[in-house]
């Protein structure tokens, strides 16, 4: 091979390197570009009431709203939260359906229960949570939400006193 030939074959090469790492780059660029136009909605709880208190467990209803700001229907998953009994973490919360659709400028509420066995219940938070049902007995709902399949979390907390 002549020593043109080669210069040209080593040209063409750094060409196409060079071609690859410029599409690399617009890829990482667009990707990137999409998830900051994307905003994250809102996320509250709307309502945590007491439903029923058995000798067996308390049992809770807590409504998640969430506010999509986007013009596109967007994914939600993955609903997770802790509930908590004055201070005392008494449960988990999680949605019965896997995923839900937020539309686009709109609002998705989610019902949620939790139910709290009374044998998890320390034995002063047992007495006060069935002495106290007709008082207001203090509650904290700290959780989370996947939006878009994982690329945005959206966090939600609450806190007040439950009553029916």
């Amino acid at each position: 091979m002549s020593k043109i030939s080669l210069e040209i074959d080593l040209m063409l090469k750094k060409a196409f390197i060079l071609k690859r790492v410029a599409i690399m780059a617009l890829t990482t660029s667009f990707l990137a570009s999409c998830t900051s136009i994307l905003k994250p909605p809102s996320a509250s709880v709307d309502n945590a009431r007491l439903v029923d208190v058995t000798t067996e467990a308390i049992n809770v209803s807590v409504l998640l709203t969430l506010s999509n700001p986007n013009s596109l229907e967007i994914t939600l998953s993955n609903i997770k939260a802790k509930f908590f009994l004055s201070d005392v973490e008494a449960g988990t919360i999680s949605s019965v359906q896997k995923e839900h659709t937020l539309p686009a400028n709109g609002k998705v509420s989610i019902p949620l229960r939790v139910q709290i066995p009374i044998k998890s219940l320390p034995e002063a938070l047992k007495r006060s949570a069935i002495g106290l049902i007709r008082l207001n007995l203090p509650y904290q709902i700290t959780g989370s939400v996947d939006v878009a399949n994982g690329i945005i979390t959206v966090p939600f907390e609450r806190k007040g006193s439950l009553s029916r």
